[in-house]
């Protein structure tokens, strides 16, 4: 059993890990980090089951999987690994309900989605798979409340926001959505307190 560029990892509540297969187009859980159980799902495609180019996943408090579909500008919401109630939400675009090239995906602790629209240079937040309470944040840049090409995002249990933005070489943090609070961390570099294309971040 092998990958082709795993991208992202996210843990049930069975500690089960998932992982997107990027390069293979599907997602794979496994028991452990022997293999145990290993399972696919998904093909490369754009319709029902297949995902094209699947990044980001994150497992929410009931189980259910969300993943990036990011060359699809679409996230998908599945309850299993059967993918038993099959949901998108997105399209490619610049506007409301609109992705370019989603990449990474979390809840924060009212069970709200946020995600890094990448292309698009910002981050987005909202209820649920209908886009309740759409709302967005940053614009294309290096300065404050600008992002380049970010590929990660992580909160922590206060609510506040990381952000791994990636060609700024850089960790900016935040507040919440607003983007009170604004605080970045690195530089270009191979230094200490420096990074070269950060892409992902995790907080505890």
């Amino acid at each position: 059993d092998n990958f082709i560029e795993p991208r992202d990892i996210a843990i049930d509540s069975s500690e089960r890990i998932y992982i997107t297969d990027c390069g293979n187009d599907r997602i794979i859980r496994i028991d452990d980090l022997t293999g145990t159980n290993w399972t696919s799902f998904g093909s490369s495609g754009g319709g029902k089951n297949k995902f094209n180019r699947p990044r980001g996943i994150y497992i929410n408090s009931d189980n259910k999987i969300y993943i990036c579909d990011s060359n699809n500008n679409r996230i998908v919401r599945i309850d299993d690994m059967s993918g038993t109630n099959w949901i998108t939400f997105g399209s490619l675009g610049t506007g409301t309900n609109q992705f370019d090239t989603p990449y990474d995906i979390v809840f924060d602790s009212l069970n709200r989605i946020f995600v890094i629209d990448t292309n698009n240079s910002r981050l987005v937040r909202f209820d649920d798979m209908t886009g309740t309470n759409w709302t967005t944040f940053g614009s294309l840049g290096s300065g404050t409340n600008q992002f380049d090409n970010s590929k990660g995002i992580a909160i922590n249990s206060d609510g506040n926001i990381y952000i791994a933005d990636t060609e700024n070489h850089r960790i900016v943090r935040i507040d919440d959505i607003s983007g009170a609070g604004w605080s970045i961390f690195g530089s270009f570099g191979s230094e200490i307190n420096q990074f070269i294309k950060i892409r992902g971040i995790f907080v505890y």
